[in-house]
């Protein structure tokens, strides 16, 4: 596995799921958090619930456009486990989600509160298991990044403010798509002499969790063409 960061005394790593993780994930006291924007193979993904009972999981997070197919099959497991093979209650907190942005799903396991009393809260493991071809290692360090500089994802209650304090800006899917991009980009690169005050930053991160929030696809495998076209589009004519 990949070590990605420590935020809240809790180590984060990463783990493609073509790799071999039975031998790779801990053994308890652990976390996963799972990413999956193609259907998964549910051969694959059955062995890998089965694993993770085994290894004493406390809580399992699925994200991505098949979020909730992550949660759903997660739950029928365990059910199948209990019910048809005489296991003992499985005692698994389980959510996913399709419909929310990354940032904040991710945010969230660092305040997971239904955890078993025999939890180390001092050395909780986050596991962020990649079910598809992309690798999203990256974007997860660079949100610890954001998090341990006190930034946190705007969520729905931060953003039902009064009508007068808000502002509308309305963008076409491609010029959304274009802006996403390139907001992605310069927020991973460190350009600290550009900015005269932190909130100039913090601006730029707010405006691209919101965009991700709107956008599925920057989560698609044929992303960079889907942005290429998006570009086509928007760009001005140059003679």
């Amino acid at each position: 596995m990949k070590h990605l960061g420590q935020h809240m005394n809790r180590e984060t790593f990463y783990l493609e799921i073509a790799d071999d993780f039975k031998d790779k994930l801990p053994i308890s006291n652990w976390i996963c958090f799972a990413i999956a924007n193609e259907k998964p193979d549910d051969k694959v993904l059955s062995e890998f619930i089965r694993t993770s009972i085994k290894n004493d999981l406390f809580e399992f997070k699925g994200f991505g456009l098949f979020g909730e197919y992550l949660h759903n099959a997660f739950d029928m497991e365990m059910v199948k486990m209990e019910i048809d093979e005489g296991h003992s209650e499985i005692e698994i907190m389980t959510t996913g989600s399709n419909d929310t942005d990354l940032a904040n799903a991710f945010w969230e396991n660092y305040g997971a509160t239904c955890l078993p009393d025999r939890a180390d809260y001092d050395n909780i493991k986050i596991v962020c298991v990649n079910f598809d071809k992309k690798d999203y290692s990256n974007r997860f360090s660079e949100l610890i990044k954001r998090f341990n500089r006190k930034w946190l994802p705007i969520n729905e209650d931060r953003t039902m403010e009064k009508e007068n304090n808000q502002m509308n800006i309305v963008l076409t899917k491609n010029e959304a798509l274009v802006l996403f991009e390139f907001l992605s980009r310069f927020n991973e690169s460190d350009k600290k002499e550009l900015f005269e005050d932190q909130a100039e930053e913090k601006v730029l991160w707010d405006i691209e969790a919101l965009l991700e929030r709107q956008l599925s696809e920057p989560f698609r495998r044929n992303y960079s063409k889907i942005i290429k076209q998006a570009r086509e589009q928007v760009r001005d004519e140059i003679e």
